[in-house]
């Protein structure tokens, strides 16, 4: 099947504009927005639609950060390849048109998984990064936070059990001390009276 698919028409029409988009920055993100758009259908679903729905997002987040700038370690024709696969995805007519319930995607589904299996070399090295820029961000958040507070609140430590024990003995010496001196303050006046 995936054969006829790269043979067939619609797949060789996505060919050719991906082959326009490659100067074209603002056409590539408006197929990836529409991608994007697409794939929300994706992300309520349940059972293979979610596995394919990882794979959908792994490539637009590949062709959304090398489009930006941010990661510029695709060759053309890993970039070139992704495009195709997305615009194919995009397309309402294709192989097996997407109105078809439930089969309407398969072809899509074949199209993305067979170019990040071609590419799994490339998208390793991607994941890659991008748990170093999350690392990233997360550092220099915790900075950030840290700049914030000017002076640290102090933090009461609690005292040691044996001080603990000798301030509570203290303290209720006192009061037994308190309450013997108001009994004999209270005595002496009943005496001086007699």
């Amino acid at each position: 099947m995936l054969l006829r698919i790269l043979k067939s028409f619609f797949y060789k029409q996505a060919r050719k504009q991906a082959q326009k988009l490659r100067g074209d920055k603002k056409g590539k993100e408006r197929v990836i927005d529409d991608a994007e758009k697409k794939a929300g259908r994706f992300a309520r679903m349940k059972g293979r639609f979610v596995k394919f729905y990882a794979k959908l997002s792994l490539i637009l987040r590949m062709l959304r950060a090398y489009i930006s700038g941010e990661y510029r370690k695709l060759p053309w024709t890993a970039v070139f390849r992704l495009l195709t696969a997305i615009i194919y995805f995009v397309a309402i007519v294709d192989f097996i048109p997407d109105f078809i319930p439930l089969f309407g995607f398969l072809d899509d589904m074949a199209v993305l998984t067979w170019v990040l299996a071609s590419l799994k070399v490339e998208a390793g090295r991607f994941l890659e990064w991008e748990e170093q820029q999350n690392a990233d961000r997360k550092e220099s958040e915790k900075k950030e936070t840290g700049k914030k507070t000017e002076k640290p609140v102090p933090v009461k430590k609690p005292l040691p059990k044996k001080a603990q024990s000798t301030s509570r003995k203290k303290a209720t010496a006192s009061k037994t001390d308190s309450k013997k001196k108001n009994v004999s303050t209270k005595a002496k006046p009943a005496d001086s009276g007699a």
